[in-house]
């Protein structure tokens, strides 16, 4: 065919206005945004590096130990003779403090003292605190100090209110460190 006759054939053609709906339809399609799509290398190249990053997060979750908090114990120390009936119920945190809990202290004379003693393999007596019970029997007494390198805790009644710098009788409570 010729040009000049595509020209007017293409002329000739009424005009005709598409359906308002379907105009619309077209018109909201080409404003949104075609979805974007990656090329298969790249998908493969995430999906690699997505791997290796788990594997070295298993590898180094499995590497580091677990952090476990602070070792704690538990002892008992007991009384003897005027003491029989004492207890004193221990928690240490290893390396860092004891919490000592009396119960059924019998009262001390006025001017003296509980006063509480670690003792070590050697049978040094280091002063830890001195303390009185109140009017249950009850007493607590905290030991901000390592335990290591001591056998044993004491207990002797001594002059107050500072106590003494060595004991001067037998302990009538104690127990060993565990």
């Amino acid at each position: 065919m010729d040009e000049q006759v595509l020209n007017a054939l293409a002329l000739s053609v009424e005009r005709v206005e598409p359906p308002p709906a379907l105009r619309q339809r077209v018109l909201t399609a080409a404003r949104r945004p075609a979805p974007m799509r990656l090329p298969l290398a790249a998908v493969a190249a995430i999906a690699v590096v997505a791997l290796l990053a788990g594997l070295l997060m298993g590898n180094a979750l499995r590497a580091t130990p677990p952090q476990s908090g602070p070792q704690v114990s538990h002892f008992t120390l007991a009384g003897s003779g005027a003491a029989s009936n004492v207890t004193g119920d221990v928690t240490y945190v290893k390396g860092q403090v004891a919490i000592i809990h009396f119960t059924d202290l019998p009262a001390v004379e006025p001017g003296r003292v509980y006063e509480l003693w670690l003792i070590t393999a050697g049978n040094h007596a280091d002063a830890a605190g001195v303390f009185t019970p109140d009017a249950r029997g009850e007493a607590q007494i905290v030991v901000n100090r390592s335990l290591g390198g001591y056998k044993l805790i004491a207990v002797t009644v001594e002059a107050g209110p500072t106590g003494v710098s060595a004991p001067t009788q037998a302990p009538e409570i104690s127990g060993n460190i565990v």
